[in-house]
This record gives C-alpha cells, structure tokens and sequence, in this order.
C-alpha cells in the first residue's frame, strides 16, 4: 500500500499536477470509512506500525503539498497581477463556485453547463451577502465534517472533506482561471459516493432510494439531452450561449467566429456594433472590432475604429487574445484584405501593446508583440530594429523560434560569429525533460548546419 501511493503519487503528478493530491485522498477515505471497521480486526501490535506509516506516506505529504502552497504564496500574488482579479478576490469567489459546482452535482440546469464562464461575478469585499453566506456554509461543514468523522454521520464529513481536498490546488490560490466544472471530476467521488452508500443503507426504504434514483436519473437525462443536442449544433450554441454570457469575451468571439463562417456579415456587424458594457470598454473588444471592420466597413470607420483601439491598448490591460487578433491583421492587412488601414497603422497598434505599462500584462504578451512587430518591419530591411524586438521577445520569453529567428537573420546579414553565439544561448537553455531536449537540441544543430552552409558558400568557413 505505502508503494502504491508513493508510486502512483509520482506516476499521477508526472501526468497531472492535481495527482500529488492522492496520499491527501487515502488518508480521508482512511479515516472517515475505514478506520471504524479496521481497527477491530488489526491486532493490537500492529497499531503502532500502521500508525507511523499512515504519517509516514499519507500525513506527511499531505502537509507538504499544503506548505508548498503557503511557501509559494508571494509568488502567486504576484502572479495574480496578470489576471483581471486579485488573489483576495480569487479566494472570496471561489467560495460561491465551489458551491455553484456541489449544486450541479445534485441539480444541473441546462444553461449552468457552458464552456464559457470567463464573466462569472466577482467577490469584492467578505461582506457581500452571496460571499458571506458561501464563507459560512463552507466553514460550518467542515466544523461538522470533522466533529462527526467518528459518529454515524462521517459520511457527510467524507463527502465534504473529500470534495474541498479535491479542489486545493485548483479553487485556492494558484493564479488559474476562476471557473472550469471540468476541475469536478476528482472532488465529485467523494459526495457521489457518500448519496449512494446512504440510498443502499439498510434503513432506507426501497420505495424512496427508488423514487428518489428515478428523480435523479431522469433529471440528469433530460439535462444531457438537451446539453447534447445543443453542443452538437455549434451555430445554434453560439447564439444562445451569448444570450446566457453577453459579458463573455470568449463567447462573443466564438458567435463571431460562427457567423463569419455561415456568411451572415449583416448580424456579424451588428452583433459587433451592439455589445454592452463592460465588455465593450476593454482592449479587447476594441482590437476585435477593427478586426470585424476589416473589409466589411468603410475604409473611414476601419480608420476610427483603429484610433480608439490605439488609444485602449496604450492605457487598459489586456490578454493574450489581443496580440493574437493583431498577429492575424498584421498578416493580413500588407496583403490589402483590410481597406483603410495600413501597415503603419499595425505598427501604431503594436506599439501601443508596448507603450502599456501596466503590470496586469503578462511578459509572454508583450513578448508575442516584439515577435510580431519584427516581422512587421522585416521588409523595411533596418537590422538594428529587428533584432532590437527579437532581443526584447527572447528576454521575456525564450524559445527556439526566436532564437533561430534570430540566428537567421544574423546569418542572412553575414554576421556568422554572433548567430554561432546567439546558437549558444539556445543550447544553454535546453529543457530537462528528455523528449522536449532532443527536439530543442535537434532545432539548433539544424540552424549550425544552415550557418556552417552559409559561411561556405560565401567563402566565409
């Protein structure tokens, strides 16, 4: 058993990060079911051994898995800096979605089950009514979690502990996103095992485990049959999935992304043209509505809609959805599919992702931005420059594709010695992990043989 759980540990958190959950989970499972019955049957000698091993495997890493989180602390609020949330306010509202997730066990509702949940409602302040009470239940039941543990009712404190130990490196304080019910399928065991063993107790009659099996199953069938019908339609749950999260960022993008594909460029607009806010006074929108614009609005309104962008971009945070929507216009707009916007004006949005100093925005940002902006200024052939934002992306975000960019251009401009070194750099960087290595180390050797080609062929070996 000790092996199985340091083994399967290791072998799980190499897999996913939340498998170093597992000696936390034998340990309830210990403790609230199988300690009552156990104990009878162990001779009394063997206590004191089960006991240290029980601290050994099962307490010990536990509590490191804990202290690891408290330890990082610091580093996590700094990382909720590039999030549109503090660490405080993280915490304060993922007491409300780890109980919206423990309702849709139980009851499910067709509109709570969405892929996007990037607009769920903020907890400023412990005072507010929905927070407050969350708080509170959440606190009384693990009180009762742990003063049952030992009486006939541990498998309501099973249920509980299991489902909050399920969530504690994914609901706490780690800067992940705050709503994914995807996170629900370790932590939901533990209650759907407590309802099921409480339904097949003795002591409950048939007709209610029956009639109360029979509420849920049908329940839960029509839920996954409307859910179904609905995901396999994307046009159709597109529409209606912004109707249920107008402030959904990612669920107007995805109703855009629908109706361009079905042609439907009069609703495209108006969708565009009509959001409400808060969404329509971020950065984001700004930029996708320059996109939206592109070839389909007067070259006048592409012109206004790129000023009030600029002037966004340079004062209000923003995510990576930006610098991803400015990489498709700056492929784009050199080619003449957006009228009334010039390659200057890719520029001008460029630099004010650059010129924004808030420190909400993540350095891989910025850094996808230099990236960007070089290739944009790549015919104007100024070396100084481009190298000036391949250096700046490479400082904030060191790959092989910038690297060798790099190497490359040096190379094309016969610096040989400074590609061999910016080749160094790479090697130096090489990742540990063995398969990721050989393709990184493969990638640099075939840019040494590309330069080694070079000198020669310019007889410079």
């Amino acid at each position: 058993m000790s092996g199985s759980i340091m083994g399967g540990t290791l072998l799980a958190a190499l897999c996913k990060e939340n498998g170093v959950l597992l000696p936390g989970c034998v340990l309830i499972l210990e403790k609230f079911i199988l300690q009552s019955s156990s104990n009878a049957s162990r001779p009394a000698r063997c206590a004191g051994w089960f006991r240290a091993q029980t601290f050994a495997f099962c307490v010990l890493p536990s509590l490191a898995i804990l202290g690891y989180l408290l330890l990082n602390l610091p580093e996590y609020a700094v990382g909720h800096q590039t999030r549109g949330f503090s660490l405080e306010q993280r915490l304060l509202t993922e007491s409300r979605i780890l109980l919206q997730y423990a309702k849709l066990l139980f009851f499910p509702v067709r509109s709570s089950l969405t892929p996007f949940n990037d607009d769920f409602p903020l907890s400023d302040t412990l005072f507010e009514v929905k927070t407050l009470g969350a708080v509170l239940l959440i606190l009384l039941a693990l009180f009762f979690s742990w003063r049952w543990r030992h009486g006939s009712c541990r498998l309501f404190g099973f249920a509980v502990c299991w489902f909050f130990w399920g969530h504690i490196t994914e609901s706490t304080v780690v800067p992940l996103e705050l709503y994914f019910e995807h996170r629900n399928y370790l932590p939901a065991v533990g209650p759907i095992i407590a309802v099921t063993a409480v339904l097949f107790h003795p002591q409950v009659a048939s007709g209610l485990r029956v009639t109360f099996l029979s509420i849920m199953m049908a329940m839960s069938a029509f839920v996954l049959r409307e859910t179904a019908l609905l995901w396999s339609d994307s046009r159709v749950a597109a529409e209606i999935w912004y109707s249920e999260h107008p402030s959904s960022l990612r669920s107007l993008q995805f109703l855009l992304i629908s109706l361009s594909k079905q042609r439907r460029y009069d609703e495209y607009l108006e969708v565009i043209d009509s959001v409400s806010s808060p969404l329509r006074d971020g950065s984001e929108y700004a930029v996708m509505r320059v996109v939206a614009y592109c070839g389909l609005r007067e070259p006048e309104l592409v012109m206004q809609a790129v000023q009030v962008a600029k002037q966004r971009l340079e004062s209000i945070p923003f995510r990576s959805s930006v610098t991803d929507m400015l990489d498709s216009l700056a492929d784009g707009v050199p080619s003449g599919e957006c009228p009334g916007m010039s390659v200057d004006d890719v520029k001008g949005l460029l630099e004010s992702v650059l010129d924004n100093q808030s420190p909400k925005i993540r350095s891989d940002v910025r850094a996808q931005a230099h990236e960007i902006l070089a290739r944009v200024i790549a015919p104007e052939r100024n070396l100084n420059a481009i190298m000036y934002h391949l250096e700046e992306a490479y400082r904030l975000r060191p790959t092989t594709s910038v690297g060798i960019a790099m190497a490359n251009i040096l190379t094309s401009a016969g610096l040989y010695d400074a590609a061999e070194r910016k080749l160094e750099d790479l090697m130096a960087l090489s990742p540990k992990r063995p398969f990721l290595g050989k393709r990184w180390n493969a990638t640099i050797s075939e840019m040494r043989y590309m330069i080694q080609s070079s000198r020669i062929e310019n007889g410079n070996p």
